[in-house]
């Protein structure tokens, strides 16, 4: 390390044994970098502890890091040093044991682990300052010697003018160096460096000071004692009005929202007119971080939230979370559809705020969670904070900063919240604890799931796993005592669970696609014969009856598009991605042919490039189911809702508020329309194909399928009037369409758990997926390696936990993104043995110095496409 590193740092070379040498991880998406070693000013030396958040130097290039502890002994004399102290991002033990625990559980680096721990605005965290050192004689010398001959004489006579020029303009505090360049010019570097040399100034980072920004409002009541006019301001009335109906109940932001999309910016503008107050807030910039009064705050501002009757199962629930406050107890939530699960962990969280402790809620995606979200903003008034990807850098930071003080008790966010700064957390909660959302499939790979429960045991705090069709991991740790099952066996307003029927598409004849009318004209521009239509007529004449008795209907298939892909009548020939080993999915509305892995899209073409022959449509998706209601229903309200609809997160809630105030007649929509959508007035649902995840490559298709079904009948009958479910299939006697027709996870799981214990399968044994992406010649080549170190390895165990390595075979998914992919699985009794033989194979480091070759390791996988 040269010296003018040493002095950026601020560390001047001092002997090596008066030097604090801490190692520090680098804060990388990329995880490339281990933990390396750095200095500790004297001026630091009693701030930097174990998760202290630092800026250190690396290279030319100033980073963020996270103090691990003491580093190593090390024979270097000259260390760079920590630049600043970053306090603010300063990381809790808990969240830096949960990091290191995850790193070395998932085979991911630190580095990554802290990214998703520290928010993200950090390189604008430090600025460097220029500050003057007092030295007069060190000045005087300076005036008298100058700058040594060893530059051209009018360089030299710039740098001493300007040189005098900076030490005229430095004030005692200093001086942004940004702001001294845009004054002095580019020649201000090399005076620094003269005035460094001569003891005059000294360059350092030191960490930004920022302002508070202004929170938003949160909760909102109208200004007392004002009539205002809005002759203007057609919106700022309409808001208005709303709040003074409500009066004299606060109205949360959340509920606004609901009601009135984009009212957010429209209680700004009243605000600045002094026409709304801000009331149950936690956030008020006078309100000291640390006071007493930040973190217990008033649970009761909106009491009628809570005078909603309870059931006894729910009563029982709620009280065993309450006892163990306090204490590592896992809970798995289990109730059927309906049955106020919602209302448990709520009130459980209620419990947990009265004794001033912070409160976790994930949930797998923020967007399809509105009435969740809601509910917990008017329950808790200005205790809340939402985090999810869409919120801006600065929204970011300033909901970090809210929950790191304690001022958002009350946190609710998707698989990242998991390390969401929570002081003093009281209770954690995964709602809809199965769902495949909460795996990360990108660097770094986790389950957030189960990262809650590791967090809820190092914060000595109950968890709560709730769903109505749980994982069959959960289940199973329910019967080997692990976690302690509370059940809720009735839906709150004790109506019963919708019939399901099971409609065998081998004897049904295809649908017409009209009500009572002649089967439908040719609907394929090109002129190639109708497809049969994808609704049976026992589905027709279902939507039809439901529709005219005045009742909402929902259909779900869980495959958008509008055909899944182009055939060539003549030869066959199948048009595929270029990228990637898919057909091409025909979305009709927007005029494209797209694959749905790596997002390839071209104009679609109706001919085939091969022999010239016309292109025909195969199979179906929720676009062409939407044209098929449209015709039979001519006069319905129909919508559709899914990830080609919901392209922004006001169309979304713009269409669910529609579908829970009853403005929709029929709802067309892929698994989108399973998560959290709550319409009482639906009181039938059609399954159009429930065979479609049926036989997925992947040893959970058969559990994600019961899963599906199960969520979206439960979407039925949740209002005064019975539901009714049909379901499509050319399967009817798969034992996942049996046990969803009777409604009977303990029967499904039961006959799944011992197909799983035959064969090894989580959860009797650990698995964890290598693939391995390139050329297809090195893939293959480097793919066996692998196999044979990791055999070699599994060898040299005891017989009793030697893994078992299967493959290397081509992947499901044997192209993708323009590189071949090879996999393999190790399946290994227990983690201990899991963790022993990754850890012998190193797998981090095969492709190291190799950009051609990618190798992901997949403990625990979810995706094994």
């Amino acid at each position: 390390m040269n010296a003018h590193s040493v002095r950026e740092s601020g560390l001047t070379s001092p002997p090596a044994s008066s030097v604090r040498v801490v190692e520090v991880a680098i804060v990388d998406p990329s995880g490339a970098l281990s933990p390396l070693s750095y200095a500790v000013p004297d001026h630091l030396s009693s701030a930097i502890v174990r998760g202290s958040a630092v800026a250190v130097p690396l290279g030319a290039r100033r980073v963020t890091g996270v103090v691990l502890g003491p580093a190593a002994a090390t024979k270097s004399l000259q260390l760079k040093g920590i630049s600043a102290h970053l306090r603010e991002l300063d990381v809790p033990p808990d969240l830096l044991d949960l990091a290191i625990w995850a790193a070395r559980y998932y085979r991911a680096p630190l580095g990554a682990l802290l990214r998703a721990v520290v928010p993200p605005p950090v390189r604008k965290l430090t600025r460097r300052v220029v500050k003057p050192t007092g030295a007069a004689g060190a000045r005087a010398t300076h005036t008298a010697s100058r700058e040594p001959s060893l530059l051209p004489d009018q360089r030299r006579a710039d740098v001493t003018t300007l040189a005098d020029r900076i030490l005229d303009r430095l004030p005692q505090s200093g001086l942004d160096l940004r702001q001294l360049v845009e004054e002095l010019g580019d020649g201000v570097r090399a005076a620094l460096r003269t005035l460094e040399k001569r003891g005059l100034v000294t360059v350092e980072d030191a960490a930004v000071a920022h302002r508070a920004a202004r929170r938003a409002v949160r909760a909102v009541e109208p200004a007392s004692g004002v009539a205002p006019s809005f002759s203007r301001a057609q919106r700022q009335a309409e808001v208005w009005s709303f709040l003074r109906e409500r009066a004299p109940h606060a109205v949360t932001v959340a509920e606004l929202e609901d009601r009135m999309p984009g009212a957010t910016r429209t209680l700004t503008a009243l605000a600045r007119r002094s026409l709304v107050v801000e009331v149950g807030t936690a956030g008020a910039d006078v309100v000291d971080d640390e006071s007493e009064s930040s973190k217990r705050l008033p649970i009761e501002a909106v009491p009628s939230a809570w005078e909603r009757a309870l059931h006894g199962a729910q009563e029982v629930a709620i009280a065993a979370v309450r006892d163990a406050s306090g204490r590592f107890v896992p809970f798995l939530l289990f109730g059927v559809t309906g049955s106020g699960k919602t209302e448990v962990y709520l009130r459980a969280a209620r419990d947990a705020r009265a004794a001033g402790r912070g409160v976790l809620i994930l949930v797998p995606e923020i967007g399809l969670t509105p009435q969740l979200i809601a509910e917990a903003t008017r329950r808790f008034p200005g205790q809340t904070a939402v985090l999810h990807s869409a919120l801006t850098g600065p929204e970011r930071w300033q909901a970090w900063r809210d929950v790191a003080a304690g001022r958002a008790g009350v946190v609710i966010g998707a698989r990242s919240a998991v390390f969401a700064p929570i002081p003093d957390l009281g209770l954690i909660v995964v709602d809809e604890e199965h769902d495949a959302a909460y795996k990360q499939e990108e660097l770094p790979r986790y389950s957030a799931r189960d990262l809650a429960v590791m967090r809820a045991k190092l914060a000595s705090c109950p968890v709560v796993l709730a769903s109505a069709t749980p994982s069959l991991e959960s289940h199973q740790a329910v019967l080997q005592g692990r976690y302690r099952q509370l059940t809720l066996p009735a839906r709150v307003n004790d109506a019963p669970l919708p019939e399901v029927q099971i409609v065998d598409l081998r004897t049904q004849a295809p649908g017409s696609g009209v009500a009572g009318g002649p089967a439908r004209a040719s609907r394929d521009p090109n002129g190639a014969p109708p497809p049969p239509s994808p609704l049976s007529p026992v589905l027709e004449e279902a939507l039809v009856e439901n529709y005219r008795a005045g009742d909402q209907s929902l259909l779900f298939l869980n495959r958008r598009g509008y055909a899944r892909f182009t055939q060539c009548e003549a030869c066959g020939q199948v048009q595929n991605c270029p990228s990637c080993s898919v057909s091409l999915t025909l979305h009709r509305a927007r005029r494209i042919a797209a694959c749905h892995h790596c997002g390839f899209t071209r104009k679609p073409v109706t001919h085939c490039p091969g022999c010239g022959s016309l292109l025909a449509e195969r199979g179906f998706g929720t676009e062409q189911i939407e044209e098929q209601v449209r015709t039979l229903l001519p006069a319905a309200r129909v919508a559709r809702l899914d990830r080609d609809t919901a392209t922004s997160a006001k169309h979304l809630r713009a269409t669910v508020d529609a579908w829970r105030h009853g403005e929709l007649d029929v709802l067309v929509g892929t698994q989108m329309v399973a998560k959290g959508h709550d319409a009482p007035g639906v009181t039938l649902i059609g399954v159009v194909l429930a065979d479609a995840s049926l036989h997925f490559p992947d040893f959970r298709a058969a559990e994600r399928t019961f899963q599906l079904l199960a969520q979206v009948a439960g979407r039925a009958g949740r209002g005064h009037k019975p539901g009714r479910v049909l379901v499509q299939t050319r399967q009817p006697d798969h034992p996942s369409l049996v046990a969803a027709q009777q409604h009977d996870f303990l029967r499904f799981a039961r006959g799944e758990l011992a197909l799983r214990q035959d064969l090894g399968y989580p959860p009797f044994g650990r698995l964890t997926r290598i693939v391995v992406e390139g050329a297809a010649t090195d893939v293959e080549r480097r793919a066996t390696a692998i196999a044979r170190r990791l055999i070699a390895i599994a060898e040299r165990m005891d017989a009793s936990d030697r893994p078992q390595i299967l493959g290397p075979a081509p992947a499901p998914l044997e192209r993708l993104r323009g590189r071949d992919r090879t996999q393999l699985l190790i399946k290994a009794p227990d983690a201990p043995a899991m963790a022993r033989i990754l850890g012998a194979a190193a797998l981090e480091r095969v492709t190291a110095g190799d950009s051609t070759l990618r190798v992901v390791v997949d403990v625990d996988p979810v995706n094994m496409l």
